[in-house]
């Protein structure tokens, strides 16, 4: 299972996905698309969701990293810019979030 949460404050909306599969020989299998198992899902602030995805490997074991690509679709209401690490964020603007290696065991 794959599970993010938006810890945010702003409602986004998934967009695309992007997967390196390295098996332990270091052979390496791309995926990449829109949503994730045909859905982009909007998350307002403090939800999550979760989904069942899997691969196959050459190998019984290896990795996996990449990264979710979303949408703004709204943000806080405030006098001032809505500002993340220091980086003004509109609504419509899109940002990403990278996933790092995590390991795939049988």
């Amino acid at each position: 299972s794959v599970e993010f949460a938006n810890e945010g404050r702003a409602t986004v909306q998934l967009l695309s996905r992007r997967w390196a599969f390295r098996d332990a020989g270091g052979d390496v299998t791309a995926v990449a698309g829109p949503g994730a198992v045909g859905e982009t899902k909007v998350l307002r602030p403090g939800e999550a969701w979760r989904y069942d995805s899997g691969t196959t490997l050459a190998t019984t074991t290896g990795s996996m990293s990449g990264r979710f690509v979303f949408e703004v679709l709204e943000t806080p209401a405030a006098a001032d810019a809505f500002v993340v690490d220091g980086v003004p964020i509109a609504p419509g603007d899109m940002v990403e979030a990278p996933v790092d290696r995590l390991a795939l065991t049988p």
